[in-house]
């Protein structure tokens, strides 16, 4: 999983290789590595074909069965990100990521909701975690599923009820 994501600017790939990095793990050498975007992430490792990504990605490509898709419904339930990893068409697991909700967030979303600003959480995320997220949060309205060709066609949609600011972390 580190091997290919090492290659990736993506903050979840960050989240997993800092995370190799801190194990002192050695990473194999990945090649071909390409991104595909609201999906995951290929490459090459040791001959074979890695895949890593997200739940309906592996889904739709015949990796998760009944057991694993809810072991990753629990996961986002609890505000995780569940990405999967197979190598040479074999599942290998999942690595839960979780974004951590900054301690003065929710009192931030409060003060915007005071001053009559309606926030609205648009992600990439899955729905359940987007959900344990806002939650948290404090926010009401959630567009989750969100691929990043996607975003700007939302946030236009959201500009004919009135203003908006978009803050993200890209």
């Amino acid at each position: 999983a580190a091997a290919v994501e090492a290659q990736s600017e993506h903050p979840l790939a960050k989240a997993i290789t800092a995370y190799a990095s801190v194990r002192g793990l050695e990473l194999p050498t990945a090649q071909g590595v390409e991104a595909l975007p609201g999906s995951g992430i290929r490459g090459m490792v040791d001959g074979g074909d890695v895949l890593g990504g997200k739940t309906d990605w592996f889904r739709d490509q015949g990796l998760l069965d009944q057991s694993w898709m809810a072991q990753g419904e629990s996961l986002a339930a609890q505000g995780k990100t569940p990405l999967y990893f197979a190598h040479r068409g074999k599942l290998l697991g999942c690595i839960a990521v979780a974004d951590a909700i900054r301690p003065e967030s929710a009192a931030a979303i409060a003060q915007l909701r005071a001053l009559g600003v309606q926030p609205v959480l648009l992600t990439g995320d899955q729905a359940t975690t987007a959900q344990a997220i806002a939650a948290q949060a404090g926010v009401a309205e959630v567009i989750a599923q969100v691929l990043p060709q996607e975003k700007e066609a939302h946030i236009r949609r959201l500009a004919e009820r009135g203003q908006v600011a978009m803050v993200g972390d890209g």
